[in-house]
């Protein structure tokens, strides 16, 4: 059998193995991007707790804080809490999320407001009456991970149930979504919102619950989990390279 040069063959064969090389070269790299990612997060989560407002600050200037330990203090506005759906231990229910008054906020420029996810509620304990002990009132110092608004992507995102606000059910954690409530006039006209969120950024805290001395809402419930399948992707674009380059032999060969 002798080689057999054919011009168009060699063409999409030689674009073919650029990209699949490409994209495995490409998934090394994300490989040690989430690495580093991992490697940061843990770190990070063994950190003493920085005041919020310096968290939010150090965001705001373009260095990734989430999963940082901070701390703030405040009144829980109790009436305006928002459930998001979630599960605990496979049980499905609500994370409760409430709008903290700020008084403590550790930094030059503080928001009026921000949101803090006290934890988990099943849901047969989704009303807020079902567990007074846990409306924890007064000022409280919160402490929790400091946390950016959820982006569903992908599938995820296509099929996230929809909100249903008049039934206070969310299914994004976005305060930038949930956090508009409206001013209501005398002749029960709505003339605006309040946005109970941090200057449009949607950052909150999720809680380690420390402050609520109740059972419910749970809080310490943050799943810091990531999916690390680079490697596995890499060697796939590289498998499909080495079987295109294989195809490629096979059908340039000519017969004698």
């Amino acid at each position: 059998m002798a080689f057999r040069f054919k011009p168009v063959l060699t063409v999409f064969a030689l674009v073919g193995l650029a990209i699949l090389i490409s994209l495995g070269t490409w998934q090394l790299q994300r490989l040690e991007w989430k690495r580093d990612l991992i490697q940061t997060v843990e770190t990070r989560l063994d950190q003493q707790p920085i005041p919020y407002g310096i968290a939010r600050d150090r965001q705001a200037l373009g260095e990734s804080m989430t999963y940082t330990p901070v701390t703030i203090s405040g009144t829980y506005l109790h009436e305006e809490e928002r459930h998001v759906f979630g599960t605990y231990e496979g049980e499905p229910g609500w994370n409760v999320f409430t709008p903290l008054q700020v008084t403590a906020p550790g930094a030059a420029v503080a928001p009026r407001h921000i949101w803090v996810n006290r934890g988990f509620v099943p849901d047969r304990l989704k009303d807020a009456e079902s567990r007074i002990e846990g409306q924890v009132e007064g000022t409280v110092t919160v402490t929790g991970l400091f946390r950016m608004p959820e982006e569903p992507a992908g599938v995820a995102g296509m099929v996230s149930a929809p909100s249903n606000p008049e039934s206070n059910q969310w299914y994004v954690r976005d305060p930038r979504l949930f956090g508009a409530v409206p001013i209501i006039d005398e002749d029960g006209e709505v003339t605006g919102t309040i946005l109970y969120e941090d200057g449009g950024t949607g950052t909150y805290i999720d809680s380690f619950g420390a402050e609520n001395t109740a059972n419910w809402p749970r809080g310490g419930t943050t799943r810091v989990t990531f999916t690390n399948r680079h490697l596995e992707y890499a060697w796939t674009w590289f498998g499909l390279a080495a079987t295109l380059l294989a195809m490629f032999v096979l059908f340039s060969m000519k017969r004698d």
